[in-house]
């Protein structure tokens, strides 16, 4: 965390003042997605003022699990932005929070087993929570507008495709300022106390804080009623954990719809819009069903070594050992956090698992179908395969080539690949829903990848009609008919990718074509599926 935070977040990035080290922020973060092995994409979207439009780009890394692109996934989010406000300093403005999101997806994409599900980790653009009141110039004149572009350019619609509905979504963490600990007793202020403490709500709140001597000690907590289980989760494993001296307070805002008439109707309106002046905004704006909470040290709120008033770029706050345990448990406990929420497993079969002959060097040749009336010849070469089974290959043909990873889960003998970088396939971000997913089974002296393409994988391959497209995939060893009971079945087109001609195309187009018929006398929907990813 030090290092990250020494050499890496502690220049301010502002569109107008240091555009440079922004863009250097925006390459750092999205170069250190691409490490740890995410689908990693930057994400354009745009914002009018005064009739100029202008660009920002949010840094999305993807670590999908075992149900993603399914109806089965339960995502989770762990997000905090990376611009920081005018004329203020680095560190706080969110250098704490990007650090702890950077740790803590480096130990959850480096965990050696699949998670069950999705899990974003995020830096948005253009936050523009505290900027508002020092710049007209900037094009984002309402809280989040990186956050909002996400939910509405990207989260919704992998929601819609992956086909479960918005309450699948667990929930997402933001963090905005997790550094500053302060123990120093008065240094804690709240915002309008005398109407603070008369709010029934977050009247225990502000007793405890007077019981404390208003110290800067904890982590602040805040959300709707919804969120709550969100917020007990968290509370209960920082209480857990070591250094019971850093603490939370929870802030509990009773109004579901924040932006609906009842809320503000409330007296207490103008409290509830500054405790979420960030980028929990945006969920809270975008889509009331969504699950957020932000996690925040209180900012302004909380006093420094120089007065916030008085505040200049370089005024960073100093890194003491406190302040960088308290970032730490901070950290700690939403990798535990995350880690339960995505379902993880403490075991699983590790490279002993893995199919014979499914190694570096493996290629698959096989024929495309873009669709009814195209198709292409192509090939399929993994790259590298590592031990906890991270899979990097490349798909070509004579007009494309792709770069694609993912995952081969042993226990189900599973390969699900995706665009490593969706963002340079084709225009628009929906092909982050790309995926191929498949078994990969010992056939004869060779192997068979057989199973799913789904999503939006460019502008010519969009498997929108149906859901998805089977295929079956051979590697040049493997000659005659696949065990039928293993294929999957649908009454999508038959075969998308399969061995070019000969006895092999032929056999393995009767095989399904036997796994159709069955399925119409057993009367099973078309759109069943036998592979585990779908077992509940």
């Amino acid at each position: 965390l030090r290092q990250l935070l020494t050499e890496h977040l502690s220049t301010p990035r502002h569109h107008i003042t240091n555009p440079v080290a922004l863009n250097v922020a925006e390459d750092f973060i999205y170069d250190t997605f691409m490490s740890y092995g995410m689908q990693t994409f930057k994400h354009a979207f745009h914002m009018e003022k005064d009739g100029v439009t202008y660009q920002g780009s949010n840094v999305i890394g993807v670590w999908p699990g075992r149900r993603t692109m399914t109806s089965l996934d339960r995502p989770v989010l762990l997000t905090a932005h990376y611009d920081t406000p005018y004329e203020m300093p680095a560190l706080e403005k969110n250098g704490g929070g990007l650090a702890a999101l950077l740790e803590a997806a480096r130990i959850l994409s480096s965990h050696s087993c699949l998670f069950d599900y999705t899990m974003f980790f995020t830096a948005f653009d253009y936050a523009a929570n505290i900027e508002r009141a020092y710049s007209k110039d900037s094009p984002c004149q309402e809280v989040g507008c990186g956050c909002r572009a996400f939910l509405e350019e990207i989260l919704l619609p992998f929601v819609r495709k992956s086909g479960f509905p918005v309450g699948n979504f667990q929930g997402a963490f933001i963090l905005d300022g997790v550094l500053n600990y302060n123990n120093t007793p008065g240094a804690q202020t709240v915002p309008e106390p005398d109407v603070f403490r008369t709010i029934p709500a977050f009247s225990n709140l502000y007793d405890e804080m007077v019981a404390d001597g208003y110290r800067g000690n904890f982590i602040a907590t805040i959300g709707r009623q919804k969120d709550v289980p969100l917020m007990s989760v968290f509370n209960k494993k920082f209480a857990q954990a070591d250094s019971p001296q850093f603490k939370t307070r929870d802030v509990t805002i009773q109004h579901m719809d924040i932006f609906g008439p009842q809320a503000r109707a409330d007296p207490y309106w103008p409290v509830y819009r500054t405790i979420i002046d960030a980028d929990v905004y945006g969920f809270y704006k975008v889509h009331p069903e969504l699950k957020a909470i932000l996690l925040s040290d209180t900012v302004h709120l909380r006093g420094r070594e120089t007065e916030w008033g008085a505040l200049t770029p370089a005024d960073s706050v100093t890194l003491t050992a406190d302040r960088l345990n308290f970032l730490k448990k901070t950290t700690d406990v939403l990798v535990s956090v995350l880690r339960d929420m995505a379902g993880h497993h403490a075991t699983c079969k590790g490279a002993d698992g893995f199919p014979s002959g499914f190694k570096q060097g493996l290629r698959l040749d096989g024929t495309l179908h873009l669709n009814a009336n195209s198709r292409q010849n192509v090939s399929l070469v993994v790259n590298s395969i590592e031990a906890r089974g991270f899979v990097q290959a490349t798909l070509t043909s004579p007009s494309m080539t792709l770069e694609l990873s993912g995952m081969f889960n042993p226990d189900e003998q599973q390969v699900a690949l995706r665009y490593q970088e969706p963002h340079k396939i084709a225009p628009g971000p929906l092909t982050v829903t790309c995926t191929m997913i498949g078994k990969v089974l010992p056939f004869r002296s060779g192997l068979v990848y057989m199973g799913e393409m789904r999503g939006v994988c460019g502008e010519k391959m969009v498997f929108d009609q149906l859901g998805y497209q089977n295929f079956v995939l051979f590697n040049s060893q493997a000659v005659g008919t696949p065990d039928a009971s293993t294929l999957p079945r649908g009454n999508a087109t038959p075969v998308v990718l399969a061995l070019m001609g000969g006895i092999a195309f032929t056999a393995a187009a009767a095989a399904i074509a036997f796994i159709l018929y069955k399925q119409r006398v057993s009367g099973l929907p078309s759109t069943y599926w036998v592979m585990n990813e779908n077992k509940a």
